[in-house]
């Protein structure tokens, strides 16, 4: 009888446990306020196979977010600058241009993201000793990659979140179109989805798993491309801060004519103000 009512116990015990750790959920929200600053830290470590050879590139991208009084409520007007890209441990000519270029876009509390524009500004130091046929293809260079850029989440990433709670093992998608190219440059047009599942809370983050499949297709005068890419990570969300703290993904991609890359991300937002 003893032992039964141990057993009983214990099976209780494990069952109440069971459905705390059920119950416990979190609610997702970008709790940016206006005056704020953050920086964002990104690694990406790539390994790329073609025709017998290994290619390693090691690439480090910083961007500050300035935080202001948005449109209406429960939004907020965002300012980035990309303040460093470097290449192992070098200077890409990109860094120095990139400089000169401010991204805007006002934010929803729950991630969605409108009214996305820059400004290219001045041209970098180094056009002083160019033509002005190069300085004028700099500048549709410049305003090329902006424009990739605030197409493709390069600077405004941010997923955007479900608006009901979620409990241990919810997940949300996060569905991203994008098309880029166009008036003579080769035509992409891009579909990306992640899941992110709630794996666990405490200390006031929420931790999760993702998945995300993108498939990328372009045209160009000679050929067709098509890019597969499968991702695996997992994430980091601060319940106080509403942000992203720690992201890392392993990606394997896949592109036309058998080439194939590997590629490790990483995110760090720190709140600098």
């Amino acid at each position: 009888m003893k032992r039964a009512l141990i057993c009983l116990t214990s099976m209780c015990l494990l069952i109440s446990w069971a459905g705390a750790a059920r119950a416990k959920k979190a609610r997702l929200s970008y709790n940016l306020v206006p005056g704020q600053v953050w920086v964002a830290n990104m690694t990406d470590h790539s390994v790329m196979e073609t025709s017998g050879r290994r290619f390693v590139f090691n690439t480090i991208t910083t961007i500050e977010y300035r935080v202001a009084k948005g449109p209406k409520r429960d939004w907020v007007s965002l300012t980035a600058r990309i303040l460093y890209i470097g290449l192992a441990g070098q200077k890409l000519g990109i860094e120095e241009d990139m400089a000169g270029i401010s991204f805007y876009a006002d934010m929803y509390k729950n991630g969605e993201i409108r009214n996305i524009r820059h400004e290219v500004g001045a041209l970098p130091p180094r056009a002083k000793d160019m033509t002005p046929q190069d300085k004028e293809g700099l500048s549709r260079s410049l305003e090329t990659q902006a424009k990739d850029r605030d197409r493709g989440r390069g600077v405004f990433w941010f997923p955007v979140l479900p608006e009901t709670p979620l409990a241990i093992g919810d997940e949300f998608e996060d569905l991203h179109k994008m098309k880029a190219g166009g008036a003579g440059a080769p035509e992409t047009q891009t579909v990306s989805k992640g899941v992110f599942t709630l794996e666990e809370v405490s200390d006031g983050l929420a931790h999760f798993t993702v998945r995300e499949r993108t498939v990328q297709k372009g045209s160009g005068v000679e050929a067709k491309s098509h890019t597969n890419i499968a991702t695996k990570g997992d994430a980091v969300f601060d319940l106080k801060a509403g942000m992203w703290v720690d992201l890392v993904e392993k990606s394997k991609i896949k592109m036309t004519g058998g080439q194939e890359m590997f590629q490790v991300t990483k995110k760090k937002m720190v709140r600098k103000k």
